[in-house]
């Protein structure tokens, strides 16, 4: 996988909890760059969108972006070995975020240890198998951390202020003409260990049209700042 594939991947499972909460087609929804997704003809409009994700801390994007391609490089070794047929779900414990610089082969060597042992030595606690019939396997990354900390919105204006930028540059491109108005979302990785309450407000001032806060993993209604 290309860095520009694994870039679409991430700018469609970001897009994915507001393509579901507003029942929108994926026929009409179209990943690429500036903006990060334009979304075709939703009520007579066509819609970019911009995707940020909300982070405390640089160190948890990197570490996330690290692990995924780690999982990858798991999925090679197993199509080599002609092990297919089946998914594997790897739970990365909290230690692995604590590690300034991963070191790949002793992650790996983890992940191997605890397809048959259920514990790993460190950084991997439990791994899942299904049986599928597929020939191909599938190795996916699910993070540890549980929600508990309230979102810092502080953080959250910031973003958006970052973002503003963006926006006037993008409605200046030609090939963005057809574009009717814009939108912001901000997800929540699972690892960062925050989660927002429908109740939750915020006051900010923003070109955007709309601004939601999202998460994937836990399935939530997107919360909509603006």
């Amino acid at each position: 996988m290309t860095n520009r594939d694994y870039q679409r991947s991430l700018e469609e499972h970001h897009i994915t909890p507001i393509i579901n909460h507003l029942n929108i087609s994926w026929d009409n929804v179209e990943i690429g760059d500036e903006p990060d997704v334009i979304i075709r003809n939703y009520k007579g409009k066509d819609i970019g969108v911009e995707n940020i994700e909300y982070h405390s801390t640089q160190h948890i994007q990197e570490t996330d972006a690290k692990l995924y391609k780690i999982c990858k490089k798991y999925e090679g070794i197993l199509k080599e070995r002609g092990e297919v047929g089946f998914m594997l779900h790897v739970n990365f414990s909290d230690d692995v975020y604590s590690v300034k610089r991963l070191d790949d082969q002793k992650v790996l060597e983890d992940i191997e240890y605890s397809r048959d042992r259920q514990d790993g030595k460190r950084f991997v606690w439990y791994s899942m198998r299904l049986n599928m019939q597929m020939d191909d396997v599938k190795v996916f990354r699910v993070e540890s951390k549980i929600f508990s900390d309230k979102i810092n919105y502080s953080i959250v204006k910031k973003l958006i202020e970052r973002k503003e930028e963006k926006l006037t540059s993008y409605k200046r491109l030609e090939k963005n003409k057809s574009i009717d108005e814009y939108w912001l979302n901000i997800n929540l990785p699972f690892n960062e260990g925050v989660i927002y309450k429908p109740e939750d407000t915020l006051s900010v001032e923003s070109d955007y049209k709309r601004i939601y806060l999202s998460t994937f993993e836990l399935g939530d209604t997107p919360l909509r700042l603006k």
